[in-house]
């Protein structure tokens, strides 16, 4: 039986004319590491999911409120497809934490972690680590791993579509290192005016 799929994900969205294949690595177990980056984090994803199936588990935490109104739209379209999918989506760490739309002038041509320091700003000090959006869209996929049920998972199909068609280099960006509790997280690319674009979310590690 299939689950039908919720109201606010755009049609074209989860029907693109064309399968969005060229942006994907060639070898999706490989991410792109910069020289101060971490590997990957050392919590116990066996912990996530047993406390995502044990509500007694988790920690108090404000739910998601990104709902659109007619007084809210944002003025482009990928900005309104992008709140609109990840409404109600949760970022899993040991605090599950909402998405909101992410969007910041950039000037190089790569992305990566340092060009994204540069951007943002960040301290030389600040470690940042670049994971695989291959892996993180096939976790959150998963009902046997992140997805909390199928509906969630097409909503994480959905929005992987529409960062493929309109982004390039979709990368999964972490700033602080394991050794900081709460740290930034951020699902983003760059548009075809050069732009940063995508979701940006938070994560605690203890």
């Amino acid at each position: 039986m299939h689950t039908k799929l919720d109201s606010h994900i755009p049609s074209q969205v989860l029907h693109p004319e064309k399968p969005i294949t060229h942006l994907r690595p060639t070898n999706s177990n490989k991410s792109p590491v910069a020289n101060d980056q971490s590997h990957a984090p050392k919590y116990d994803r066996n912990f996530l999911k047993l406390r995502r199936d044990n509500p007694s588990l988790h920690l108090n935490t404000p739910r998601s409120t990104f709902h659109l109104s007619a007084s809210t739209a944002p003025i482009d379209q990928l900005s309104h497809d992008l709140e609109q999918l990840s409404a109600e989506l949760l970022f899993v760490s040991e605090t599950d934490l909402p998405y909101k739309t992410f969007r910041h002038s950039f000037h190089a041509e790569e992305l990566n972690a340092t060009t994204f320091r540069d951007a943002m700003q960040i301290p030389a000090t600040t470690k940042i680590r670049i994971d695989s959006i291959d892996e993180f869209f096939e976790l959150y996929q998963d009902t046997e791993r992140y997805a909390a049920n199928a509906l969630e998972a097409q909503k994480y199909t959905a929005l992987e579509n529409a960062m493929r068609t309109h982004l390039t280099q979709v990368q999964v960006i972490y700033v602080g290192g394991e050794e900081i509790v709460e740290g930034d997280v951020y699902i983003v690319g760059l548009d075809e005016s050069g732009q940063l674009r995508g979701l940006k979310t938070g994560r605690v590690w203890t």
